[in-house]
């Protein structure tokens, strides 16, 4: 058996540990995430602002690109509870 960090988990131990270099890696993990969030975006035609990282998390939000569009397969599975306006 191991211990299995994910990506968030793994920042938040380096801020324990070494925070002069933290805030480094917060924006390097924050600008990969935005740079999935937009292609994601593009293959869906859905619309994004890019990914944040806060309260310990790095999240991307999606919204309809038009009205009327409705929620990818893909990402309601994801969020099912999510609202998607």
């Amino acid at each position: 058996m191991a211990l299995v960090l994910k990506t968030d988990e793994l920042l938040g131990v380096v801020k324990e540990l070494d925070p002069s270099i933290a805030e480094d890696f917060r924006t390097r993990l924050e600008s990969l995430a935005s740079e999935m969030a937009e292609c994601i975006s593009y293959h869906l035609g859905v619309v994004t602002k890019g990914a944040t990282y806060d309260l310990g998390e790095t999240m991307a939000a999606f919204h309809p690109a038009t009205p009327d569009q409705p929620a990818p397969e893909l990402l309601t599975n994801c969020d099912p509870e999510g609202d998607w306006d």
